[in-house]
């Protein structure tokens, strides 16, 4: 499980720049893999984990449970897990379905968590 997650992890990490041209936001097409470690890992080896311009802030996942897409922040280190090296908007925190896609500007919206780690 440990390499599969790497892979998939290193391969999104691979492919940042053909999500947005940031290159800060990941896609996981297999979620469910424990991916923060992998993260900092190889950003570390990048040599862009202290370079707020090149890490990654956004990962997006498929929900198993829903087949909806979802949106995690990363933290801003292992110790930080409820923190967010970039929160999501806070006019969005709290907000579910017709709201948020009204708000965001993006359709089939489901929610943001309060905390703005996750929606």
């Amino acid at each position: 499980c440990w390499l599969v997650a790497r892979t998939v992890v290193e391969s999104s990490m691979k492919a940042r720049f053909d999500v947005d041209p940031s290159g800060q936001i990941i896609v996981l097409k297999d979620c469910g893999v424990p991916w923060i470690d992998h993260l900092f890992e190889l950003e570390k080896r990048e040599g862009v984990e202290h370079s707020p311009r090149e890490r990654i802030v956004f990962c997006l996942f498929p929900d198993t449970s829903n087949g909806e897409w979802r949106v995690r922040t990363v933290p801003p280190s292992r110790l930080q897990n409820f923190d967010q090296r970039v929160p999501l908007p806070q006019n969005w925190a709290g907000l579910r379905d017709e709201e948020l896609s009204r708000v965001s500007g993006i359709s089939d919206c489901v929610f943001v968590h309060g905390g703005k780690f996750i929606g």
